[in-house]
């Protein structure tokens, strides 16, 4: 298998293998926010049609609030797209989303916010990260 190979090529089952591997080489790299109260979780799966309808098609986002991260492998092109949403939404489970993001987005707004310049950023490591996992995929 290749970084390259299509999402819809492969099953739920290895979709889901592949964010858990990229979530734990991130717990390993970037390491583990422990001022959240919730315990981390993760969802692989279709973006829910509420929030499909409210803000359109992405990749994946990480809820502050329940800690969770979410990844929608549907509207991921292919396994590097996985990975690197992985990695952008596990980088703002590493922020202070709560108290500084959306005081950021309004002052530089979404593009030039410094969380997501760093989140895009840590997207570039997905080559490294690939390089770790897939011999576990």
């Amino acid at each position: 298998m290749k970084v390259t190979t299509k999402t819809y090529n492969i099953s739920t089952k290895l979709q889901k293998k592949v964010v858990r591997e990229t979530i734990k080489w991130c717990q390993q790299f970037f390491g583990v926010n422990h001022r959240r109260k919730n315990v981390f979780t993760y969802y692989v799966g279709p973006q829910p049609k509420r929030l499909l309808k409210k803000y359109g098609k992405y990749y994946g986002c990480y809820d502050c609030v329940e800690n969770k991260l979410n990844v929608y492998p549907e509207n991921c092109k292919d396994i590097r797209d996985l990975i690197k949403t992985t990695i952008h939404e596990y980088t703002h489970y590493t922020q202070p989303i709560r108290s500084k993001y959306y005081k950021l987005d309004e002052q530089y707004g979404y593009i030039s916010n410094p969380f997501e310049v760093v989140a895009r950023t840590n997207e570039k490591l997905y080559k490294n990260c690939w390089k770790n996992i897939k011999s576990l995929i």
